[in-house]
């Protein structure tokens, strides 16, 4: 794993910021903890997020990169979408379109 995101990725760590949410995700990727850490400091360095009450969140400036990449990913900016699971993501270069996937029983969510 490098250590830039691509803006897939930068997206799900905004929105992680955005919503407090678990930064598992990004582990699944197959980024290390140190290496999450040090994009979220990337983040408030940048001034993309803030601590506001000990929270956090995004600040303006992180709003508009997030909508900025949503906007160049060609996603809708209706404010609410979901986000692919990217570690689940398969890898065009790797399937033929005459190919099935069939994922394994661990890999099922019921």
């Amino acid at each position: 794993m490098n250590d830039t995101l691509n803006d897939e990725e930068r997206l799900l760590l905004l929105q992680l910021i955005d919503n407090n949410g678990s930064v598992e995700d990004l582990f699944d990727l197959g980024y290390k903890y140190f290496q999450i850490t040090a994009f979220i400091k990337t983040e408030i360095a940048n001034g993309n997020a803030i601590l506001q009450n000990e929270v956090l969140c995004l600040s303006d400036a992180g709003v508009k990169e997030k909508d900025r990449i949503i906007e160049n990913l060609g996603l809708r900016a209706s404010g609410k979408f979901v986000m692919p699971k990217l570690a689940s993501k398969i890898d065009n270069d790797k399937m033929d379109l005459s190919d099935i996937f069939v994922p394994s029983g661990d890999d099922l969510p019921f």
